[in-house]
């Protein structure tokens, strides 16, 4: 868990998932959740480039229904990393979460999530988000 700045008079907090090949990361601003992060270091893409993936929290796709399933959102990729903005809460999620995964089209990246240490993890996200600007 991490705090930092993101602009002029602004900040936000993070909380690292991760494993040996890769990486999530959960960015929340003051007023809740504002991206996951994905990053891999065999991913290549190009900077920029909008990416259509799904994204499963525990047993929970995030997005809002859709006539697809399940629900696809955009992410902003470069290189390695993959950056998709969250229009929900993630909290309980991924309180009751054992994995998050992306799926993009040609396949999955999943993070097992240390289930026992997440209410102690997201106590420190409340501390840290009760302080930003």
């Amino acid at each position: 868990m991490v705090e930092y700045p993101t602009g002029p008079g602004e900040a936000a907090c993070s909380l690292f998932v991760y494993n040996k090949e890769y990486a999530a990361v959960v960015t929340w601003a003051k007023a809740g959740p504002k991206e996951i992060s994905f990053y891999h270091s065999d991913w290549q893409f190009d900077a920029g480039q909008p990416v259509s993936v799904a994204v499963r929290v525990g047993e929970s796709w995030l997005g809002a229904p859709a006539a697809q399933n399940p629900p696809h959102l955009m992410a902003l990729a470069v290189q390695g990393h993959l950056s998709v903005p969250v229009n929900q809460p993630v909290d309980d999620l991924l309180r009751n979460a054992a994995r998050i995964t992306v799926q993009l089209a040609d396949h999955e990246a999943s993070i097992d999530v240390d289930r026992p240490k997440m209410p102690v993890l997201l106590a420190a996200v409340d501390r840290c988000r009760a302080n930003l600007k």
